[in-house]
């Protein structure tokens, strides 16, 4: 596995540090200046709030001015913020990135908060998830290519032909389900008669669930006809 780091060097490990909160009001009043790319008003417009007015719910960033290796950045993004009424969630992509906001935190917010739960991913975890949701669409995709296959006319002919022979020759086959004998044969006793009853009525049912080309209630009905049951 390689290594993935950010822009700070840190290895990436996403970390989601969940607080209790005693104010999302003083939360957000002394937290919102980590987001310098926007004013307080532009912040508050995408909020959501209560009918009687208080704050219910608002995100934010934390920024960073400037980055060590790209100079053209004005700003590096270090973690996203959601404030809801008695909690606060943050979201970083490293260890060193989770201790430095606490250490923030601590300096900014001494009181009204506690820290609740650290929620941590490692990358052979996430690239895991990326690869079974890569491989389920791609899964989706030839199931759905098959689907297209098997609408088309020809196709649908050929295998009504195919499943229609299949029926023809089938009271000439042994089945297991006739201990061994074919149909034909089974026919010729009492009990051999009641088996093969009881094996065709379960084809007519699943015949009548899914009807597919070559394979319908009628093709059962004139196999029972064929067979004298």
């Amino acid at each position: 596995m390689p290594k993935i780091t950010n822009t700070d060097g840190d290895l990436i490990t996403p970390h989601k540090m969940i607080f209790s909160i005693e104010s999302i009001e003083d939360t957000f009043e002394t937290l919102h200046g980590l987001d310098f790319a926007q004013t307080k008003e532009e912040l508050l417009a995408d909020a959501q709030f209560f009918k009687k007015g208080n704050l219910k719910f608002v995100e934010f960033a934390w920024l960073m001015k400037g980055n060590s290796q790209h100079k053209d950045w004005k700003s590096t993004l270090l973690g996203n913020i959601e404030l809801t009424k008695n909690k606060m969630t943050v979201e970083v992509n490293s260890k060193e990135r989770s201790e430095k906001f606490l250490k923030i935190l601590q300096k900014r917010m001494p009181s009204g908060w506690t820290l609740v739960a650290t929620e941590v991913q490692d990358m052979p975890s996430i690239l895991n998830k990326m690869h079974e949701r890569k491989a389920s669409s791609e899964l989706s995709e030839k199931q759905q290519e098959m689907k297209a296959f098997n609408e088309l006319p020809e196709v649908k002919s050929l295998v009504a032909k195919m499943t229609q022979e299949h029926w023809e020759n089938w009271p000439t086959v042994s089945i297991p389900a006739l201990q061994g004998r074919t149909p034909l044969e089974a026919m010729q006793s009492r009990d051999g008669q009641e088996m093969l009853d009881a094996l065709i009525t379960d084809f007519e049912q699943s015949a009548r669930r899914t009807p597919s080309p070559g394979q319908t209630i009628e093709t059962f009905q004139k196999l029972r006809k064929r067979l004298g049951l």
